[in-house]
């Protein structure tokens, strides 16, 4: 069960770096 979380912890660490990506550069 905790590589299930890191898979998750993964996601959603690759999710906000999207997101701050978006937020820092603007709309591509």
């Amino acid at each position: 069960s905790t590589a299930r979380i890191q898979e998750i912890h993964i996601i959603i660490i690759h999710c906000l770096c999207d997101l701050i990506d978006t937020q820092l550069l603007g709309p591509v």
